[in-house]
């Protein structure tokens, strides 16, 4: 993200990846998603969020986290929407990217 500043949305539904200067902590721009989740989901959902940089959202439906990581643990990618419902866990930024490559060429592939 740092050497693209941001991506364009791969499909209609996947939101566009923010510039670095718009990504932020998820708690800095809807904590009230966070007390939502920590109130009356699982509470293991609530506490990751509040350790989430939001790099994406498309005007709130969803959104694409960076989850930080607690003592010795990875760092973990969400696709987070309402439609979901809840997180989209994946390996990594990278699997997400090379899965979305995939979906791409398939379509491609289809058209032709």
């Amino acid at each position: 993200m740092k050497i693209t500043n941001g991506f364009s949305q791969s499909t209609i539904t996947e939101p566009e990846f923010y510039s670095i200067n718009k990504i932020d902590w998820l708690k800095n721009i809807d904590h009230e998603l966070i007390n939502i989740w920590k109130e009356n989901g699982p509470e293991e959902i609530g506490e990751q969020l509040e350790r989430a940089i939001i790099v994406a959202d498309s005007n709130k439906e969803q959104q694409f986290l960076l989850i930080s990581p607690t003592r010795n643990k990875e760092w973990k990618f969400w696709k987070f929407g309402n439609w979901i419902p809840g997180e989209e866990e994946y390996e990594s930024l990278e699997v997400y990217f090379e899965e979305t490559l995939e979906f791409l060429i398939e379509i491609k592939n289809e058209i032709k």
